[in-house]
């Protein structure tokens, strides 16, 4: 009976390790820079056309926008614009990138039906 009881435990204080390693094992395949705390896979597209543009609403979001528009350059050959949004851009189309401490982007993902304390520290 000990013996059974020692084995459910070690098995069940091994749970949270294999979690974790998937969550790890998503975010290596991803190659994100700061990891994420978070990784939720799904089924997406996203079209990026000439007329994409890469919406920032703080300076210090240049280099992750610079980032991003260099690896979008690099895998289709295609140079996205990068501007300074101070509002929710009124057209689609665009990559926003942006941070929870940002009021008005928390509400504009909460009005999309987004829970902004379930995605982490950044977007």
């Amino acid at each position: 009976m000990k013996i059974t009881k020692l084995i459910s435990l070690a098995c069940l204080s091994c749970l949270p390790l294999a979690s974790h390693a998937q969550v790890n094992d998503a975010v290596r395949a991803l190659k994100i820079l700061p990891a994420p705390k978070e990784v939720r896979m799904a089924e997406g597209r996203i079209m990026i056309k000439p007329s994409t543009t890469i919406l920032i609403s703080n300076s210090e979001d240049r280099t992750a926008a610079e980032t991003l528009q260099k690896e979008i350059h690099d895998r289709t050959g295609i140079k996205l614009s990068i501007d300074f949004a101070t509002a929710a851009p009124k057209t689609t189309g665009h990559i926003s990138l942006g941070r929870l401490t940002d009021r008005g982007l928390r509400s504009y993902l909460e009005s999309q039906g987004v829970k902004a304390d379930e995605l982490g520290s950044a977007i």
